[in-house]
């Protein structure tokens, strides 16, 4: 199995899932991904919990209710994406804010409600297809877009900023973010930005 999807409370996909229990039947049916019952699925996060899960080496993605583990099971799940370069999706009501980091492996935190949409199940079909799909695609479908904007924005505040003094200075966290921003989209889409967000914004 590519994926591995450990949702404690298997109610709330009824809950938030647009079409509720055909989505529901939709997601179990997909192949690649183990969607392991309530007993199991606690069986499993109690193992990551005191550091004794060990991945099957086909494993790509672990999408996991950030609520149900401890602290130390979130830094055991972590020190594997960093160690295999296994993908996590972390999920939770109390999530306030998206975030996606893409340091030594990637990972995404996002609000139930946000992460339970339209969007979910033609990102996870994709991801089986492409494993190189990237996590944002399960948020944002423009998320390319988005992102270059972004990246245009902060160019063009890094070419009239002269406040270049010490590691924290507008200019040093531009160049940062500028970095950053490149990592994700890659030099494909950052070498002719405005005819990539032409392209994108026809093609949205």
């Amino acid at each position: 199995m590519k994926v591995l999807f450990l949702e404690d409370r298997p109610d709330r996909q009824k809950l938030f899932l647009p079409n509720k229990e055909k989505d529901v039947i939709e997601l179990s049916q997909i192949s690649e991904i183990n969607l392991p019952k309530e007993n199991v699925c606690k069986e499993i996060l109690e193992q990551i919990n005191v550091g004794r899960f060990v991945p099957d080496e086909k494993l790509k993605l672990i999408i996991v209710h950030r609520s149900a583990l401890k602290s130390s099971g979130i830094s055991y799940l972590n020190g594997i994406g960093k160690n295999t370069k296994i993908k996590l999706i972390y999920f939770s009501g109390g999530i306030s804010q998206t975030t996606y980091f893409n340091d030594s492996f990637e990972q995404i935190n996002i609000n139930s409600s946000d992460f339970y949409s339209d969007l979910l199940i033609p990102f996870l079909k994709r991801f089986i297809e492409d494993e190189n799909t990237n996590l944002l695609e399960v948020y944002n479908k423009n998320w390319k877009l988005s992102y270059l904007l972004l990246y245009r924005q902060i160019k063009s505040n890094l070419e009239i900023e002269t406040d270049d003094v010490g590691a924290n200075s507008p200019k040093r966290i531009f160049e940062r973010r500028i970095k950053n921003l490149e990592k994700i989209l890659g030099n494909e889409l950052t070498n002719q930005i405005d005819l990539n967000i032409d392209n994108l914004i026809l093609n949205s």
